[in-house]
C-alpha cells in the first residue's frame, strides 16, 4: 500500500531540545566558588541515588521475568477465562482503548505489523508481507499485503466475506478513524505529524460519511 506525503508520513516523535543555561551569580569570587561547591555536591548525590534507585527496580524486576512461552502442558482450543479489572469498551478495533479490548481484538484481527510474545524489541509483518519500504525522504511508506489472506465469516455466515485482504481495506481502516461514529481515542496522537491530516479531519466535518 503506497502512502502518499499528503495523507501518509512517517511518524517522527517530536525532539525535545533540553537547554542548559548558565545564571552569573552577583556577588564575589568566593561567594561564587562556594555556590559552585555546593551546587556540584548536590548534583552528586543526586546523580548517585538516582542511579541507585533504578539498580534497584532491575533487581525487582528481574524476580519476575515475562512469560513469553507456553507452558508444556499447554493444550489447544477449549475456553479461556481471564480475570481483569476493567471491561471491554469497543470490539471495534478503530474504537478500541482499553487493554481488555485489545486481548480480544488482536485474538481475532491482523494488523500490518505486530510482536511476537518473546520478543519485543520490534515489530515483525503480520499481515504485511515484509517490513515496509520508507522512501521519499522518510514521507512515504510502502506495505505489501500477504497473499490470500481472506477474512472470516461474520456471526451467522453471510454471502461475500471470501474476498482477500487488499490494500485498500487497510487504508480504510485507517482513514475511518476520523469518522464521527469511531471515537479513536488514539488517531489524533498518534498521526499528529502526518501531513495532511488536519486536511482530512475538516473533510470529514463536511461530509462525515
Amino acid at each position: 500500500m503506497g502512502s502518499r506525503s499528503r495523507l501518509l508520513g512517517v511518524l517522527v516523535p517530536g525532539l525535545l531540545a533540553i537547554s542548559s543555561i548558565g545564571l552569573a551569580a552577583c556577588g564575589g569570587s568566593s561567594s561564587s566558588n562556594n555556590s559552585s561547591a555546593s551546587s556540584s555536591g548536590g548534583g552528586a548525590s543526586s546523580s548517585s541515588s538516582a542511579a541507585g534507585s533504578s539498580s534497584n527496580i532491575s533487581a525487582e524486576l528481574a524476580k519476575f521475568p515475562a512469560v513469553v512461552t507456553a507452558p508444556s502442558a499447554a493444550k489447544k482450543g477449549g475456553t479461556l477465562s481471564v480475570i481483569a479489572d476493567g471491561d471491554v469498551d469497543y470490539i471495534d478495533p478503530g474504537a478500541a482503548y482499553y487493554q481488555p479490548t485489545y486481548m480480544i481484538d488482536l485474538a481475532v484481527d491482523s494488523p500490518l505489523m505486530g510482536w511476537p510474545p518473546n520478543d519485543t524489541a520490534a515489530p515483525v509483518p503480520l499481515l504485511a508481507s515484509a517490513q515496509p519500504a520508507i522512501t521519499n525522504a522518510g514521507k512515504t511508506i510502502t506495505f505489501h499485503i500477504k497473499p490470500n489472506i481472506h477474512y472470516s465469516p461474520p456471526l451467522g455466515g453471510g454471502a461475500g466475506w471470501s474476498k482477500p485482504v487488499v490494500s485498500q481495506d487497510v487504508k480504510y481502516a485507517i482513514e475511518r478513524g476520523l469518522l464521527p461514529g469511531v471515537p479513536n481515542g488514539y488517531l489524533g496522537l498518534y498521526f499528529a505529524d502526518l501531513q495532511g491530516l488536519s486536511q482530512a479531519q475538516a473533510a470529514v466535518k463536511k461530509d462525515p460519511t
